[in-house]
């Protein structure tokens, strides 16, 4: 699914696979549960189209994941083309979805959550990779709660100068702050999608 000219979202079509993530880097959101296995309440900071949302209600239904998804668009989309519609009872009931921008919606909610997931993008802008939305990201996580990002970058080289500014800022909220390269296949200097997973969280 393209936006505005920029990919938001996809699945796969043959029927055998489409219960499976299109999208490397989301298969590694599952690193979550190496760390914390009693991960009960998710919140996912940008939803697309939902391709990870329905991924996860199916596997992991003993947590509750609430979307936070400020294009409505996306939203109606998820329901039309993506399946979203198929929820069975037990997932829709696992599930809220919440279309605000999530850092407004952040200053208004006392929620607190075990894993907090940020995916958000505005084209190919990333969303919330500063200070002040980390501030209050942290203020929402558990102390023995983890913390994940999606950010596209190069994993080496002059080109990754942002990916490390961004490590270095977690690096001030927790006690540890691991990149992963998500597609082997990628070659380090090529723009791609690597997450940054932080948990054990540093004293303010």
């Amino acid at each position: 699914c393209f936006y505005n000219g920029y990919m938001q979202s996809g699945i796969y079509l043959d029927e055998e696979m489409k219960d499976e993530l299109l999208f490397p880097y989301m298969r590694c959101f599952s690193y979550a549960f190496t760390i914390k296995k009693d991960i009960r309440n998710v919140l996912l900071i940008g939803g697309g189209t939902f391709s990870y949302p329905r991924y996860f209600l199916d596997h992991y239904r003993r947590a509750h994941l609430t979307v936070v998804e400020m294009n409505q668009d996306m939203i109606d989309l998820s329901t039309s083309y993506f399946g979203m519609d198929d929820l069975d009872i037990e997932e829709k009931s696992n599930l809220s979805v919440i279309c605000d921008d999530a850092f407004s919606w952040l200053e208004k909610t006392d929620q607190k959550f075990d894993w907090i997931i940020n995916d958000a993008f505005s084209g190919n802008e990333m969303i919330g990779r500063n200070k002040k939305s980390l501030d209050l990201i942290v203020s929402h996580l558990y102390e023995d709660g983890i913390y994940m990002e999606n950010m596209v970058s190069t994993m080496k080289g002059p080109f990754a100068k942002a990916l490390v500014k961004e490590e270095e800022l977690l690096d001030r909220y927790f006690i540890n702050v691991e990149k992963m390269q998500c597609d082997d296949s990628m070659h380090v200097l090529a723009r791609q999608n690597i997450l940054i997973t932080c948990y054990g969280r540093k004293k303010q």
